[in-house]
């Protein structure tokens, strides 16, 4: 899949453009090699192979990223489709596929739609046997943050207290994807007018001195 590796490419490079003349151009040019690389796809193995699932998930990231969210979400429906019926529902990449689902959903009708797609991928992640419990727990904390997005406070602030422990053992306490939660909790917190809980993931969410 030589033309969707150079997709990756670009959309890294993207990431790291410099001013946004040049992320608009390698946005572009990712896009472009994307799009080539799904009708390859397409040809070769048919419309409904896991390789074009990549591929869609792969654009669909993309155009979510960069602003197209309306582009993406039918192209990320599209991978998780195929996925579950080719690869099975909790396969992996059927889970990747579904948390780019939940993140275009976000973008086009809000976190309140993204929520059950974001549980779906969490109650998955769970019962898959072999996971690989560092992305397993990427995908829960994927939806602890929707839950926050969605105003749905004492739910966010109940996943994150069981999520805390598991993210400090697979990352440590001071480890960057801790102090996110941490902050974002905090905020939950005072959201829901609790200053003890919010200070205490405050408290948390500092640097290790």
């Amino acid at each position: 899949m030589v033309t969707n590796n150079l997709g990756t490419f670009w959309q890294d490079r993207a990431r790291d453009g410099a001013d946004q003349a040049e992320v608009l151009e390698f946005v572009g040019r990712a896009e472009a090699a994307f799009r080539e690389s799904l009708a390859l796809r397409e040809q070769s193995d048919g419309p409904e192979s896991v390789r074009v699932a990549t591929v869609c998930n792969n654009l669909a990231m993309l155009l979510a990223m960069y602003g197209r969210p309306a582009e993406a979400l039918p192209m990320a429906e599209r991978a998780v489709a195929i996925r579950e019926r080719v690869s099975g529902p909790d396969h992996p990449d059927t889970i990747k596929a579904l948390n780019t689902l939940g993140g275009c959903m976000h973008r086009t009708k809000g976190a309140r739609a993204a929520v059950p797609i974001l549980a779906e991928a969490k109650d998955r992640a769970r019962r898959r046997v072999g996971m690989d419990p560092k992305i397993a727990c990427i995908t829960e904390l994927s939806w602890c943050a929707m839950l926050g997005h969605a105003d749905l406070h004492e739910e966010a602030l109940a996943a994150a207290a069981t999520l805390w422990p598991r993210v400090v053992q697979l990352w440590g306490e001071h480890s960057e994807r801790a102090r996110g939660l941490a902050r974002s909790t905090a905020r939950v917190a005072e959201e829901l007018g609790r200053p003890d809980d919010a200070a205490t993931w405050a408290a948390r969410a500092r640097p290790a001195r």
